[in-house]
């Protein structure tokens, strides 16, 4: 696992704030040069690329916006998978987005139909429903084809935010739907579904939630309810400005702004 099996780390940029869990030392016994896993770097330190790929579940058409970190050919890299929230996009997420690939990640952001900016929208309950269906279908396209960096699939993360740390909160927790293939869980700003508490106490895999005291749908207890009910290692941060619950670049404060320091509430 990313914290308890090898100590990786896992970077997560909030305004001017990383947080570290763990640290990246892969050794080769025979002494090679390639790194034998994915390697994590601080925020910033390498250059990315981004394109836009379009990915298939059955007849849904998934825009998928792909940062890379530029790195050597089929050099080894961890990979996340990001949902977006109601009525966004990737688009609206990109300097987070490209903050993690610049860290080492191969960032993949697909674009659910139903619940995406610029798209036809549905009910939010089959938007919900959509895409997470959407998320392990993306997750298999990335692991089934070749890429210019080699994905390791030991070194997999879901992330989400709003609506989209919904659907990675379930894919965490609920063990009917659990997708074992991720190592960790980023939840920004999730709601709980309070039919689903039955899953508490089944995730143990590492997760990270944050979110703000101020959310204005009132999801800062969900966090600290995922918080108390994970039972891997797991990191609680409250947000105690006033970007209340809006995404990167797209509120009044943007979640990314250095105006004050997120509280680490609690590491387990």
């Amino acid at each position: 696992m990313f914290a308890s099996m090898r100590s990786i780390a896992f970077a997560v940029g909030l305004g001017a704030t990383t947080i570290v869990v763990g640290s990246v030392q892969p050794v080769d016994p025979l002494g090679a040069a390639t790194p034998l896993h994915g390697q994590v770097f601080p925020l910033g330190t390498k250059a990315t690329s981004q394109q836009w790929i379009t990915l298939h579940r059955g007849a849904r058409v998934l825009p998928t916006l792909v940062i890379s970190p530029k790195l050597p050919p089929r050099s080894v890299v961890p990979l996340l998978v990001f949902a977006h929230g109601w009525n966004n996009n990737p688009q609206g997420y990109r300097t987070i987005l490209t903050s993690w690939a610049s860290a080492g990640f191969l960032v993949v952001a697909p674009t659910s139909p139903g619940m995406a900016l610029g798209l036809p929208l549905t009910s939010e309950t089959a938007g919900n429903q959509a895409q997470l269906s959407d998320l392990p279908s993306v997750l298999s396209t990335m692991l089934s084809t070749t890429h210019a960096l080699t994905i390791d699939r030991s070194e997999v993360v879901y992330a989400g935010h709003s609506d989209g740390a919904q659907a990675v909160a379930t894919l965490a927790f609920n063990p009917a739907l659990r997708d074992d293939r991720a190592r960790a869980f980023v939840i920004l700003a999730g709601a709980r579904v309070p039919q689903n508490d039955r899953w508490s106490g089944s995730n143990n895999r590492p997760v990270y939630i944050a979110a703000s005291y101020n959310d204005e749908w009132g999801n800062w207890p969900s966090s600290a309810f995922f918080f108390t009910h994970a039972r891997g290692p797991k990191v609680l941060v409250g947000i105690g400005r006033g970007e209340r619950h809006l995404p990167p670049g797209r509120c009044r404060v943007p979640f990314t702004a250095p105006s004050g320091s997120p509280r680490l509430i609690s590491v387990a």
